[in-house]
C-alpha cells in the first residue's frame, strides 16, 4: 500500500466513520495490532491522519472500536435469532449456532474478537477485558430470561464458563478438527453446557448430544 494517497470523497460523518472503521478492521485482521499504524489506516482509507484520529482516536481506541463493533454485531445477530425461539433449548442452540457461524463465515473477525489484549497494555487492556465481560453479561441475561427458575448465581457462573467453552471449542474446531461441521461443534457445546441448564428447562431433557435442529 504505497504511492500517493487517493483523494477522499466527501462522505457524511457517520458513513466516513464506518468506512474508516472498515479499513482499520481489515488491517488489524490482516497484520495484527502491532503491524498496523495510523498512517496505514489513513492511506488505505484515502484520508488524512487527522481524519482518522477524529473518527477513531488513537491506535488503541481504533483497535478497541473494531473489537466493540464485532462484538455488537454478533450480539445483535444472536438476539434476533433467539427472539424467534420460545423453547429454552432451541434458544440456546440459536445463540450458540450464531456464535460459531461467525467463526465459520469470518474467521478473521473471530481472531480479532478473541485476540489477547496484552499488546495494548494498561488501561486499554482493561477496557478490552471489559468488552469481553459485556459479552459474558449478555449471555448471563439470556440465561436469566430463559431459565428464570434457576439460581441466579449458578447462571452467572455458567455464563462465564460457557463463554470460555465457546472460545476454546472454536479454536479446537479450526486448529484440530476442521473436518467437523458447525452442527457437530454446536452439539459438542450443548453436550458440555446443557446438562447444567436442563433441570430448569421446564420440560424433559431431550438428550445433551443432540443439536435440537
Amino acid at each position: 500500500m504505497t504511492g500517493t494517497r487517493p483523494r477522499a470523497t466527501r462522505l457524511p460523518y457517520a458513513a466516513r466513520n464506518e468506512q474508516v472503521l472498515d479499513v482499520a478492521e481489515a488491517l488489524f485482521i490482516e497484520r495484527g495490532y502491532t503491524g498496523v499504524s495510523m498512517e496505514d489506516i489513513a492511506r488505505s482509507a484515502g484520508v488524512s491522519r487527522p481524519v482518522v484520529y477524529e473518527h477513531l482516536g488513537g491506535k488503541e481506541e481504533a483497535y478497541l472500536g473494531c473489537v466493540r463493533r464485532v462484538e455488537q454485531d454478533w450480539l445483535e445477530r444472536a438476539v434476533r435469532r433467539t427472539a424467534e425461539e420460545t423453547d429454552p433449548r432451541a434458544r440456546l442452540v440459536a445463540a450458540v449456532d450464531e456464535f460459531f457461524s461467525m467463526l465459520e463465515d469470518n474467521p478473521g473477525r473471530w481472531r480479532l474478537l478473541f485476540a489477547t489484549g496484552a499488546v495494548l497494555g494498561g488501561a486499554h487492556e482493561r477496557r478490552l477485558a471489559e468488552l469481553h465481560a459485556a459479552s459474558d453479561a449478555a449471555l448471563h441475561q439470556l440465561f436469566l430470561a430463559t431459565f428464570p427458575d434457576a439460581p441466579a448465581l449458578h447462571l452467572e457462573a455458567l455464563a462465564h464458563a460457557a463463554a470460555g467453552t465457546g472460545e476454546r471449542l472454536g479454536n479446537w474446531w479450526t486448529t484440530t478438527r476442521p473436518e467437523l461441521s458447525r452442527d457437530e461443534v454446536v452439539a459438542h457445546f450443548l453436550g458440555i453446557v446443557w446438562p447444567s441448564l436442563a433441570p430448569w428447562a421446564g420440560g424433559p431433557d431431550r438428550g445433551a448430544g443432540s443439536s435440537g435442529t
